[in-house]
C-alpha cells in the first residue's frame, strides 16, 4: 500500500476514555460488526463472540451447543 494513500475510516467509535498524559483508550465497531479495543495506542479487533469467548476463559465458563446451533453458557460451580 502506498503510504500516502488516503483511506476512509468506517469505524464507529462508541467509547473514549480521556487519560491525561496517555493515549486515549477507545472502543469502536468496524463496518463488519467486529469490536475494536484501543488500549494505550495498541488496537485489537475481533468479532464480538470471540471477545466473549476470551473473557469467559478466565472464569471457566462452559459453552454447550445444541443440535440447532444455539449456544448456552453455563457458569462454573461455586
Amino acid at each position: 500500500m502506498d503510504e500516502n494513500q488516503a483511506c476512509e475510516n468506517t469505524d464507529v467509535e462508541i467509547l473514549r476514555q480521556h487519560r491525561a498524559g496517555f493515549s486515549e483508550d477507545t472502543l469502536h465497531v468496524t463496518k463488519d460488526g467486529a469490536l475494536g479495543i484501543n488500549c494505550g495506542g495498541y488496537v485489537i479487533v475481533k468479532p464480538i463472540r470471540e471477545w466473549f469467548r476470551l473473557a469467559t476463559l478466565e472464569a471457566n465458563f462452559v459453552f454447550v451447543m445444541d443440535e440447532n446451533g444455539h449456544i448456552t453458557c453455563m457458569a462454573p460451580p461455586r
